[in-house]
């Protein structure tokens, strides 16, 4: 369990993270599912996937750190790529999909 608490908490709660998931919706973000160099031990380099759009989520409502806290009694941190990308926070680097490689067929 994250959190537990009054009806009027958790709505409370909830709204926050509701307005978190508008504000990444709005922000039209490139996601890539995976990043090579994360099974490398490295941070994931540049990356945001759905395991950031949930800890953005989860930092809005106040509970990014009982997040953590859950992942790391379960040792499963390390499969969360992407994981500790606040995608609202105005210094991220966002990560930008190249464009499309054209394919064009031999004549």
């Amino acid at each position: 369990m994250v959190k537990a608490g009054s009806k009027e908490e958790i709505e409370k709660i909830w709204a926050k993270g509701a307005a978190a998931a508008s504000a990444i919706t709005k922000g039209n973000f490139d996601y890539k599912a995976h990043d090579p160099s994360y099974e490398l031990g490295t941070d994931g380099g540049q990356i945001q996937n759905s395991n950031s759009v949930a800890y953005t989520v989860a930092k809005a409502m106040g509970l990014a750190a009982d997040a953590d806290r859950v992942l790391q009694e379960q040792n499963e941190s390390r499969r969360f790529s992407g994981w500790n990308r606040d995608l609202l926070d105005p210094k991220y680097k966002r990560y930008v999909a190249p464009p499309p490689f054209p394919v064009r067929d031999a004549p």
